[in-house]
This record gives C-alpha cells, structure tokens and sequence, in this order.
C-alpha cells in the first residue's frame, strides 16, 4: 500500500523547487520560441503551468512507511513532528505516464518494463535517446537507460509509480543542467491515485 509522510516544514522548500522549475520551464519555452522551435515552446510552456498547478503537499520523498517492516526493524521508525500527516490513498492499478501538462493513467501490467509504458507515448525531439527517470511510489527516483544497447538490468514500474523520459542535457546546459533531477524531487513529493 501507497503511504506517503507530509510535514508542514518541507512546504516552504518545496515551494522554492517549484517556483524554480516554473521559472526555468518558461526560459526554456522562451529560448524555444526565440529559435522558432514552436513545438518546443508550447511543450515547456505547458509543462510549467502544469507544475504551478500540482500542490505542495510537504510530502517527504523515500520514508518506508511499511508498517509490517518498521514494526521488525524498529531503528527505521522516524518520530513524527507536530503537525505531521500520513496520507493512505487508494491502492493503484496504475502507471503514471507525463504527457504535455497532464499525468496519464495506465493499466499497471505485471512484468511491463518502462519502456513499454512509454512507447505508446509519442517521442519528441527534445527527449533524451535512450534515458528514462521512474519516481516510484514511495518518492524514490531512478534514473535509467533503455533500448536494446543498454546492457542493464530492465527497469520494470510497479503499480503507482511515475514515468517519464527526460529532457535532452544539451538543451539544459544554458537553463539548469540540473532540471530533469528537480523535476523528478518535484514529482516525488506528490502523491498519485486512481481515486477520483
């Protein structure tokens, strides 16, 4: 089961990593545009107002909120903080995919790699070849390669977990190298559910 641990002191570091990923989103949506990349501008441009719009929830990415677990390995157990929440929501059957400024939902398929989530989505031009980052459930992230080169062990999704491909690095060399990483962090702290 999905739990996910908010704490009302992550808020305001959470805030500055969105602003950040707004603003760098819409340089790039500028840059684009300024190129004549049209499809680019209106890609990032959706982007960013698609991460103004995700809440700040104080989520803190990574916690093992597996009760069974924590209750045999005590030393992993955290003390909760005033304020703290614990968020239970609806048990997934889903994959989430990124699209253009909306998650989409996909029927988790038991053994379906990443890739196979992702090939029915379209490849655009400013993806990064061969890469895929999957925020898991529990805010954990990874990065990885794929395509029939890549040599590594398959990179297989579980049920509420998120996937996207990441921006092309010579494209963020000059915005922040470091955009698809935050990008990811931003996305761990939200919590995902098939519930309406």
């Amino acid at each position: 089961m999905q739990r996910a641990l908010l704490r009302p002191s992550a808020r305001q570091p959470q805030r500055v990593l969105q602003q950040g990923l707004v603003y760098d989103l819409q340089v790039m949506a500028q840059q684009a545009a300024l190129q004549g990349d049209e499809a680019l501008a209106r890609w990032a441009h959706t982007q960013a107002r698609f991460v103004a719009a995700t809440p700040i929830t104080g989520r803190i990415p990574g916690q093992r909120l597996d009760l069974e677990r924590l209750a045999a390995v005590p030393a992993e157990d955290r003390l909760l903080q005033d304020g703290d929440r614990i968020l239970m929501p609806a048990c997934s059957n889903s994959v989430y995919t990124l699209r253009a400024g909306a998650i989409q939902a996909m029927p988790y398929r038991p053994g379906a790699t990443a890739e196979d989530y992702l090939e029915s989505l379209p490849r655009k031009p400013w993806h990064q070849p061969g890469e895929v980052i999957i925020v898991r459930c529990n805010g954990t992230v990874e990065r990885a390669r794929m395509g029939p080169w890549r040599g590594l062990t398959v990179v297989r999704p579980g049920a509420a977990d998120l996937v996207f491909r990441p921006i092309r690095d010579d494209l963020l060399r000059e915005i922040n190298p470091a955009l698809n990483d935050e990008l990811a962090r931003w996305f761990a702290t939200q919590v995902w559910s098939d519930a309406p």
